[in-house]
């Protein structure tokens, strides 16, 4: 039986995962506690530890319990979840922003040495600000949190998800895969067959025309009825032809037909761009991938079309 550490006393353990009676309800979970996991140990009485038949043995520093396997699922037994912090309440992160929003204010543009010294003053305050709240919101290593507490009941659930969905998602991708694939064998076949169609409908009618032609010249009359008559068998087998085929259609899914563009020459595409043909819009900019290429070949990077380098100044906090 999978068993990691107790949230109480930190040792590893069987037990199980559970949302204690005695945890309060208020504070930054509001109600919504996650469940953690402690041994049967410290989980009291009557809070899922000894109601059942039980067949695994437990050590207990006061009896020995056997205990029923608890089902866990692998990537939540992976993870150690730590117990609820202390609640933060929002007046507090409010009242750190509040003394600075006016010094902010009242700043204004940057003129002289005495500004930038007096920025560089109200710049440390906010940094500390944040400072006491980010200790607030993650805790310290020996008390975390209620980013990191919460953060780790979600990654659990996260897992388990992401462990049913994904398999799930992929065996998805797989049928529609195919199905798309035979949708557009069908798409190109009824497309063939529609030209067909149109190419013999174009033939008769250019077969009618000429029998009409022929017809003017004829003198008599048999001769005028027997090409109305090889008039009337092509007309005749315009109106018989065949309808288009129906596409298939499937009950739990639809499909939709549509026309989509494709770059397949990139250089083309940027020849285009630059003699105007193509807007410009048309090409989104990694600049991330210049910035990469700028720290490897500086002097390269400057020669390329295009490309200018400026001054930038990043502030950091001390």
């Amino acid at each position: 039986m999978a068993t990691h550490a107790c949230v109480l006393c930190k040792k590893t353990r069987a037990g199980r995962f559970t949302r204690r009676q005695d945890a309060g309800s208020g504070g930054w979970s509001q109600g919504f506690q996650l469940p953690l996991y402690y041994c049967y140990t410290c989980l009291p009485q009557g809070q899922g530890r000894g109601e059942e038949i039980l067949d695994t043995p437990v050590h207990n520093e006061e009896e020995t319990v056997t205990k029923k396997p608890t089902l866990v699922p692998p990537s939540m037994a992976k993870r150690v979840l730590t117990p609820p912090p202390t609640p933060v309440n929002k007046t507090e992160g409010l009242s750190l922003i509040t003394p600075l929003k006016p010094l902010v204010a009242q700043l204004g543009r940057i003129e002289s040495e005495d500004d930038y010294k007096t920025a560089d003053g109200i710049f440390g305050r906010i940094k500390q600000a944040r400072k006491t709240w980010k200790a607030k919101m993650y805790g310290t290593p020996a008390k975390l949190g209620p980013i990191p507490s919460v953060r780790a009941g979600l990654e659990a659930l996260y897992e388990l998800n992401r462990e049913i969905d994904r398999p799930l998602e992929e065996l998805e991708n797989q049928v529609e895969k195919e199905m798309k694939a035979f949708k557009l064998r069908e798409l190109r076949a009824l497309q063939e067959a529609e030209a067909e169609r149109q190419r013999k409908e174009q033939e008769a009618i250019e077969a009618l025309a000429e029998l009409e032609r022929k017809k003017a010249l004829l003198k008599t009359p048999a001769a005028r009825a027997k090409v109305q008559e090889q008039m009337e068998e092509i007309a005749e087998t315009i109106t018989e032809a065949e309808a288009p085929a129906e596409k298939v259609k499937g009950q739990a899914s639809e499909d939709r037909s549509f026309k989509t563009p494709k770059v397949d020459d990139m250089l083309s595409f940027c020849a285009g761009i630059a003699e105007g043909l193509i807007p410009v819009e048309c090409v989104q900019l990694m600049i991330s991938k210049v910035q990469a290429a700028y720290r490897l070949d500086p002097e390269k990077v400057a020669e390329w079309p295009g490309v200018i380098i400026t001054d930038d100044v990043q502030i950091k906090g001390r």
